[in-house]
């Protein structure tokens, strides 16, 4: 074993040439830090207590009015009439108050219960906090449900503006493209990590609680449509207005419910089936323009990505309803269960495929199953990383000519620089956003790079196997993961103890030494 990890080492600090990382994937890497800064600096709700914490949450029912072109709101068409129905499991004995995260900006109109509206004086504003006082619940584990009307101007999230519920337009949104200009108005949310509650009433920051499923239904005027996660169950316009219903039947994060409202041109207009694991699987994109040949040629790469990493990952998570890209105005990309929102840089060139690639990993490195805390972020994000290499060994694009070793070394040679060598892949410390993410070099490529050790080290048979293990455990599965979860499961499939390997690569800094030995 000593002799196999010293060659592991040689393998690591080799030199390599380094190819160019695209502007849009830094893009990509900078929003994932800033989410994780917001977090950090508490740009979240003010609300003293947590709220949410004496009931799981079960399903939920958006139906959303949304103008982009309204003159109501500030800044004009920033606007939102709302009805939200949450299902909901008490989590304690005679249950009498449920609490949701919602903006002071956002005005409740009224509360039903059973189908009844509720006194004035059963409802209650706080910061950030709305208070409904129901009648009593006795037991444990009862499911019931309340409705909320509400409307109001989402509230900006500080700094980052371009998150949370946005409202802009393409021209404002500098976008030099004269028919972008002329194509007016748009919506976007982006709720990583706390900035729901700026658009909805809803849990905002118990992470592991997640939705068991949501209905998101969005009536706009008829010239716009909508963009949101799950499957599209119907289109219905009547000339003025268009009504938009969406089914998403996985578990869900409310960070990870999105909505995009633009003039989106649907690419392709029948949306391309691809096979996973026996499931035929809508492949499509909502964009703000008709595709170019050359933003076709980088948004049809997808559907081999969609294989290739099934193959090596385990079905992509959420086949029964559907994966593709939707045009947002935030730079690089988000990965919302089952409709990445994207850039439009992002797609722009008949070259571009890293951020697709990437956003596409998150899919089962971070919606499938997400890390279990700020500790293990490498969880999501050196593995999202490593599955860029892993699309380029299984591709058949010929159009697409960078190699694996050449993308590789993108990250290879900034994880063995001597500026990488002072911190750990293991983020001990999560006291801000520092800590965490800079340099992101730990989390993105010192971890690619220690994925990369984990392949070698069980060769390529196990390595995968094991991830799929990983990916289909029934307690990880649409869950939580840690960094021993990963361990575990490397371990039950090569048999080989790995706690001196993890614990020299991913807790300690710089790179062990090993000494050689006759051995007899």
């Amino acid at each position: 074993m000593k002799n196999f990890y010293a060659a592991l080492v040689l393998l690591f600090v080799v030199q390599a040439s380094v190819a160019q990382v695209s502007p849009e994937y830094n893009d990509m890497k900078n929003r994932e830090m800033r989410s994780m800064e917001t977090m950090l600096r508490g740009d979240e709700p003010t609300n003293d207590a947590i709220n949410g914490l004496d009931y799981d949450q079960v399903y939920a029912r958006l139906e959303l009015r949304l103008n982009p072109d309204t003159a109501i709101g500030s800044p004009a068409g920033k606007y939102v009439w709302g009805a939200i129905t949450t299902y909901f499991k008490t989590r304690k004995s005679n249950f009498n108050l449920i609490t949701f995260d919602m903006a002071t900006a956002l005005t409740c109109d009224s509360v039903y219960y059973h189908g009844v509206k509720l006194a004035a004086g059963s409802i209650v504003r706080q910061v950030d906090t709305l208070r409904i006082t129901v009648p009593n619940i006795a037991s444990i584990g009862t499911l019931d449900s309340v409705k909320v009307f509400y409307k109001g101007v989402p509230p900006a999230v500080p700094v980052w503006t371009t998150t949370g519920f946005v409202k802009n337009n393409h021209s404002s949104a500098n976008q030099s493209n004269p028919l972008l200009r002329s194509n007016g108005n748009f919506i976007h949310t982006l709720s990583e990590p706390y900035s729901a509650y700026t658009w909805w009433p809803c849990k905002t920051r118990v992470a592991y609680d997640k939705f068991d499923s949501v209905d998101i239904i969005v009536s706009t005027p008829d010239a716009f449509r909508v963009a949101a996660n799950g499957k599209r169950t119907s289109e219905v316009t009547d000339g003025t207005n268009r009504l938009t219903t969406w089914k998403h039947r996985y578990p869900i994060s409310t960070y990870q419910i999105c909505i995009g409202v633009a003039h989106y041109v649907q690419y392709p207009a029948t949306p391309t089936l691809v096979n996973i694991g026996g499931t035929n699987m809508e492949l499509y994109n909502l964009l703000w323009l008709p595709a170019t040949a050359a933003n076709q040629t980088a948004l049809n790469r997808t559907a081999e990505m969609l294989t290739v990493m099934s193959a090596k990952f385990g079905d992509y998570p959420f086949k029964k309803e559907k994966y593709g890209h939707y045009t947002f105005g935030f730079g690089g990309g988000m990965e919302h269960n089952s409709f990445s929102g994207m850039g439009p840089t992002t797609y722009s060139s008949a070259g571009s495929w890293d951020v697709i690639a990437h956003e596409l990993g998150h899919q089962w490195w971070g919606a499938g199953v997400t890390c279990g805390s700020w500790r293990d972020i490498w969880v999501n994000e050196s593995f999202a990383r490593y599955s860029e290499v892993v699309y380029l060994e299984g591709k058949t694009d010929a159009s697409l000519t960078v190699t694996p070793t050449a993308h590789r070394a993108t990250f290879k040679a900034d994880a063995i620089d001597n500026g990488s060598r002072t911190e750990t892949i293991f983020r001990a410390d999560t006291s801000t956003m520092s800590a965490i993410f800079s340099p992101s070099v730990y989390i993105y490529e010192r971890g690619a790079m220690f994925v990369s050790m984990l392949r070698k080290t069980l060769g390529d048979a196990k390595f995968f196997q094991a991830i799929q293990n990983y990916q289909a455990d029934p307690g990880l599965k649409y869950s939580n993961a840690f960094t021993a979860d990963v361990k575990r499961h490397m371990e039950a499939v090569c048999g080989l103890d790995l706690t001196e390997m993890f614990n020299d690569w991913m807790y300690k800094k710089a790179h062990p030494l090993y000494s050689g030995g006759q051995w007899n």
